[in-house]
């Protein structure tokens, strides 16, 4: 019986002494019914509690010593795959994994289970966002991540995001990594995001990993989907607001495949502007993409999006504005641990005003337009450490605006942006820590007229640059992300992040959408955006509840404002009618969501301020920002009723946000030849007063049919603002009348707002 026992322990652990070398397990995870990446899975190993998570292109790699192991595969909204491996030598598994039945959807599976990523970020799928209330029935990305704590709305119609004190301009978004200026369609009731062409959406708004720049406030990446590999489809869906279509289909079985998705709105197919329809939008987009899968080691990406906007009016008022994005990426594996991905980007946005009356005809022109180069290299050292390293250049031409009166248009200008970024993520025991440098520089370069301002900002000298360099900035950018996991339940983090932007927004922010806005670049007069974030939290997870709490401090220096009376249009010297100052936000984020079960949702409060110390604005003291909501308290709930048939309800309360309003008029004679008056207001303190506080409830039903059916229908109904609450979008003041105040007209969105769409789809 001795014998046996040590034949038995010797047979066990003779072949441990003798394996003692790591060997790689790495691929491709993939939706079987598409052949799609996923971006995002997980892979386990229980027995060593290790774990490794898909790259936005679907590869993982995890290096473990050799030996038997149980791998389990597992992606939200999918059954987990488990893998029995005998690892001796390096080993490629490429996972297709299933979506969930509908019958099942009960049970969620979170992206917080087990070894979850340390990195603290916003996620949403096709899925989840069509389950959501929306407005016209149009499913929207925008709309979706403006129902999470944190991210402010400042009015009916808003496609802007106001994320942890940043202005809307503050935000990076990205379409296959190119970047959209103009989030807007509709005069923002939706954004450019067409539902039909999203395949994963990621928000950065704590901790900004160091391969992200060029915006202080958050990074806002999508990914377009990349066409079936295996069959193909097509689907077609309309709703109160829009109707759209969508193909996709391999070129070749498994090695190759296109998408194509093409939106169009209704109300301008059928109202031409009038006296009663004053106002008349309209918009289309298209998104394609092809990629071809060369061999396991090599894959390239062509993507495109065109969006095109127009609101005409009766009076002859004509506004165009759209983004045209273009991206070509090359995938490569060097290896089993080293991944590189290579982009070439081109980005272009334009917004065209035309003002038409009886004797003139008025002009104006603005937009950006980018050419981008990126190469990003991933290093998988094992499952406790990743390093990355990345370099980044984007060529930049500017038109501040133009108009026909050339004497008066702002100067083109053309930049240089560089990058070059490292990062490690190291994990050990329970601890993660995600660390980095970012480095960035920006040259102003060629044939440009500037102006050189005196301490009043009044231009005192112009300058005619020619070819080259002639102005230029650098910026280094730490950042660290600590996180502390135990028992896979409580996760406390502290996060540092320094952040830079090159390029700010002008706008006329008094509607919750302008028409007029236009990037201007750095330059002698307007020092770069710089941010200093540090963030702090805890979450606790046990699979049905995920509570949170998290505070935040940031500082962003060369902040921007206004003077009173600032003249934006046809005037050369724009530069002049701009302060330069300090942003200070800080607040505090607590929010409850329920993860499983039939019953699902989240509750949530954000206390938070942003204010702004911006020299000759207010005598030099501190006064709240724009967009500075104290107040903000959200519910989302969501009901499966039946595997066919989901309820959701979602209602918000917030402080009404800041605004200045005129406390009198006075009169001044434009010319003394004739009669004709010009009428000036006069303000108190900027940002004094608020609009009423903001409310409103909406409801949302949709209907899919289940099973493999060659045709599947989803019908969707809901109400926008059930209760019919009038918030106000803005207000104008005509005139003053002595003894009866202001002439007040308020502007609102429509009340209540019913939604219905229906799509069908073809397998």
């Amino acid at each position: 019986m001795k014998i046996y026992a040590l034949l038995f322990i010797i047979n066990v652990n003779v072949p441990l002494l003798f394996c003692s070398s790591n060997y790689v397990i790495s691929g491709y995870i993939r939706d079987i019914e598409t052949g799609e990446e996923l971006i995002g899975a997980y892979v386990f190993v229980d027995s060593i509690k290790k774990s490794s998570i898909s790259n936005n292109y679907g590869f993982y790699s995890i290096t473990l010593p050799c030996g038997g192991y149980l791998l389990k595969y597992n992606f939200l909204g999918f059954e987990i795959i488990q893998r029995q491996i005998d690892l001796q030598n390096d080993t490629i598994i490429d996972i297709y994994l299933k979506k969930m039945p509908i019958e099942l959807e009960e049970v969620h599976i979170t992206a917080q289970n087990n070894y979850s990523s340390s990195l603290k970020y916003i996620q949403l799928s096709t899925k989840q966002i069509k389950e959501l209330p929306s407005i016209f029935g149009e499913p929207d990305i925008v709309k979706a991540l403006q129902l999470e704590p944190g991210i402010k709305n400042i009015g009916d119609g808003s496609s802007g995001l106001y994320i942890r004190g940043g202005n809307r301009d503050q935000n990076y978004v990205l379409i296959d990594e190119a970047p959209v200026y103009n989030l807007s369609h509709l005069i923002g009731f939706v954004s450019v995001f067409n539902p039909e062409m999203i395949k994963d959406v990621k928000l950065y708004n704590s901790y900004i990993p160091p391969k992200y720049g060029g915006r202080v406030s958050s990074i806002l990446e999508t990914n377009m989907k990349e066409g079936n590999l295996n069959k193909h489809s097509l689907s077609a869906a309309i709703s109160t607001l829009s109707g759209r279509i969508a193909i996709e289909g391999p070129i070749a079985k498994n090695k190759s495949s296109f998408f194509i998705s093409a939106r169009k709105s209704s109300f301008d197919l059928f109202i031409e502007p009038s006296k009663d329809d004053f106002l008349v939008p309209g918009f289309y987009d298209l998104n394609t993409k092809i990629n071809f899968k060369f061999n396991n080691k090599n894959r390239l990406f062509l993507s495109m999006y065109h969006g095109y906007d127009i609101i005409e009016t009766y009076e002859e008022y004509i506004n165009l504005w759209g983004n045209t994005t273009s991206t070509i990426r090359w995938n490569h594996l060097f290896n089993q641990k080293l991944f590189s991905n290579m982009s070439l980007i081109y980005s272009k946005y334009y917004n065209n005003l035309t003002f038409t009356n009886d004797t003139s005809k008025f002009d104006w022109i603005t937009g950006v337009n980018d050419i981008n180069f990126k190469y990003d290299l991933n290093w998988y050292k094992n499952p406790d450490s990743k390093f990355g390293f990345g370099l980044n250049t984007i060529f930049h031409k500017f038109t501040p605006g133009e108009s026909n009166y050339t004497q008066r248009n702002i100067s083109r200008s053309r930049a240089i942006e560089n990058s070059l970024y490292i990062f490690h993520n190291k994990k050990i025991n329970s601890l993660d820590i995600n660390y980095g440098l970012r480095l960035a520089n920006f040259f102003n370069i060629g044939k440009t007229t500037w102006y050189t301002l005196n301490e009043q900002y009044i231009p005192v000298k112009e300058h005619n640059e020619g070819k080259g360099i002639w102005n230029n900035y650098g910026i280094i950018e730490p950042r660290i992300n600590i996180s502390l996991n135990i028992k896979n339940k409580h996760n406390y983090y502290l996060a540092y992040t320094r952040t830079s932007q090159f390029m700010q927004v002008l706008s006329n922010n008094t509607m919750s959408y302008t028409f007029f806005e236009t990037w201007i670049p750095a330059s002698p007069n307007i020092k770069p955006l710089i941010s200093n974030n540090l963030f702090s939290g805890y979450t606790f997870d046990n699979k049905i509840f995920n509570t949170s709490i998290e505070v935040y401090y940031k500082i962003i220096k060369n902040q921007i404002d206004y003077k009173d009376h600032a003249t934006l249009i046809n005037n050369p010297c724009i530069e002049s009618e701009l302060r330069r100052g300090k942003a200070y936000a800080y607040g505090i984020e607590l929010s409850l969501k329920k993860q499983s079960g039939k019953t699902t949702g989240s509750i949530s409060y954000v206390f938070s301020k942003v204010y702004y110390i911006i020299k000759n604005i207010t005598f030099d003291e501190k006064y709240v920002a724009p967009y500075d909501i104290p107040h903000d308290f959200k519910i989302l709930i969501k009901r499966q009723l039946s595997p066919k048939l989901n309820f959701s309800t979602f209602w918000t309360y917030t402080s009404g946000r800041p605004t200045t309003f005129p406390v009198a008029h006075y009169y001044l004679d434009k010319h003394e030849q004739d009669n004709e008056i010009k009428n000036v207001p006069i303000y108190t303190n900027r940002n004094t007063e608020r609009f009423p506080n903001y409310h409103r409830l909406d409801l949302n039903l949709s209907y899919k049919t289940i099973g493999d059916k060659k045709v599947k229908h989803e019908i969707i109904l809901g109400l926008y603002n059930a209760y019919a609450r009038k918030n106000p979008l803005g207000y104008s003041f005509d005139s003053f009348d002595y003894g009866m105040g202001n002439n007040v007209l308020v502007y609102h969105f429509y009340t209540i707002i019913p939604n219905i769409s229906y799509k069908i789809k073809f397998n």
